[in-house]
């Protein structure tokens, strides 16, 4: 598969690993919605995704809350993620592609608190 519009991953538990996703290519915006529980680090899939797209993206369990494969995702992409943060910090890697015209276009709900965060607070918790 070297193209696609809209992926939908969702609570797939034999789905383990996203390393036949290395070939994609964006030729224009694509949606994507993953929810993964069991899944090694998704970096694979944004390694070749350089244009702006829109993805959703639910993290249940994250080993060592590393999450440097955001730093993949394209700047003036819109983002919607869901994970458990012990610090905002965690997520630096996606700080890039926050537009600082329209910091709203990156959402993060800390699962494990309830609260919010927008791309404006991650771009002040990554100075």
């Amino acid at each position: 598969m070297r193209y696609f519009y809209s992926l939908t991953i969702l609570r797939n538990p034999q789905f383990k690993t996203l390393q036949g996703f290395t070939k994609l290519e964006n030729e224009s915006i694509y949606y994507l919605m993953l929810e993964f529980s069991s899944m090694e680090s998704p970096s694979s899939l944004f390694e070749n995704l350089s244009k702006p797209s829109t993805f959703e993206i639910k993290v249940e369990k994250q080993s060592g809350n590393n999450f440097d494969w955001l730093g993949n995702i394209a700047t003036g992409s819109t983002v919607t993620l869901e994970c458990n943060l012990v610090e905002l910090e965690a997520l630096c890697p996606l700080a890039h592609a926050v537009d600082p015209d329209k910091p709203a276009d990156v959402t993060v709900l800390n699962t494990a608190t309830g609260d919010y965060f927008f791309g404006r607070d991650l771009l002040e918790a990554c100075e």
